[in-house]
């Protein structure tokens, strides 16, 4: 495909040109084969994804009628639907890389609290190689440009990166597909995890409206804290600081590596297919749970570094707490 859009002779001509490529069918599939036996095909589209380092081209085939599995939808979810527990109630509260949820029944008892962790059990050797991978792409880049950097690896404003080796084409590709792994065995993970919830905790899930993107932006606000500091210039003279500048970073890493707005779309999905309860969003503005105590009726602020607060004398951990707030919260956020 590459070497026929290369070519200079169709590059210039205005005509359209048909390529020819072979189809494989799978005739083992039933859901493949009934679409298109018992369905008339409208059209057919081209799709490609990554495997290693090269392109695999997909036909994406669109027929007219209702579809196979739409007719055996019913008997997909029925699992589910048969271990569905009681109508409840739960309250979720999201971090970065955890999820709590807490779930009563209507009448305020068999009150549960659950711990998920985000992810799955390879997440961090996946994460490795794709740090390698980027620390690989940042030394070819400097070896091979080197007009364009200073002699500290720094990169030089303006200068455009124009040298790029074979292999650096190459992993550059690998890089790709290992961040398509990574996105599709979230996807899969978090599936099977909204399954266990809706089927424990019950469909009718309340969580916070929180801007979840926001989490990976810096902070705008400049922090500073009091710190000794010995500080020694190029010219070697040395200054003591008694402030320092806080770091403005804030979970970027966290949400590139768990995608909690992805967990959250599952079980949105999830309930939208089944058609029992929904995924209530609170505002997180006016009901701060992470803030609220119910015994005093009143707003304490505590610091992210804090993760266990003392209520009524006992200690309870916050995201749990946090949970069991929204739990009781309307739409409205009024506790």
């Amino acid at each position: 495909f590459d070497e026929w859009k290369n070519m200079k002779i169709n590059q210039f001509k205005k005509k359209k040109y048909k390529m020819i490529l072979p189809l494989n069918i799978d005739e083992k599939n039933e859901y493949l084969m009934s679409c298109i036996r018992q369905n008339k095909v409208k059209y057919v589209g081209l799709k490609r994804k990554l495997k290693g380092d090269r392109w695999t081209y997909y036909a994406c085939v669109t027929a007219s009628g209702t579809s196979p599995q739409a007719k055996m939808k019913k008997n997909i979810f029925r699992p589910l639907l048969e271990n569905l527990s009681e109508i409840k109630t739960a309250g979720l509260d999201l971090g970065p890389s955890t999820a709590v949820l807490t779930s009563a029944d209507n009448d305020g008892a068999n009150v549960q609290t659950d711990f998920f962790k985000l992810g799955y059990k390879s997440l961090d050797e996946r994460m490795k190689r794709i740090k390698d991978l980027d620390t690989f792409l940042e030394n070819s880049r400097i070896i091979s440009n080197p007009d364009c950097f200073q002699e500290d690896g720094q990169h030089i404003k303006g200068k455009k990166l124009k040298n790029f080796s074979k292999k650096y084409n190459k992993i550059k590709m690998k890089r790709k597909y290992e961040y398509e792994c990574l996105t599709e065995t979230k996807k899969n993970k978090y599936n099977y995890l909204a399954k266990e919830i809706v089927s424990t905790h019950g469909p009718n899930i309340k969580i916070e409206n929180n801007q979840i993107h926001q989490w990976a932006q810096k902070k705008k606000k400049t922090e500073y804290k009091n710190v000794e500091m010995t500080v020694t210039n190029k010219k070697g003279e040395t200054k003591t600081l008694h402030k320092v500048q806080k770091s403005k970073k804030q979970h970027g890493k966290s949400i590139l590596k768990y995608s909690p707005k992805t967990f959250v779309n599952s079980i949105d999905n999830l309930l939208n297919e089944i058609g029992v309860g929904s995924l209530t969003e609170i505002d997180a503005y006016k009901t701060k749970a992470s803030q609220y105590d119910h015994i005093k009726d009143e707003y304490i602020k505590v610091g992210l570094g804090v993760r266990a607060k003392e209520i009524d004398g006992y200690y309870v951990p916050r995201d749990a707490y946090s949970s069991f707030i929204i739990l009781n919260a309307n739409e409205h956020g009024e506790v």
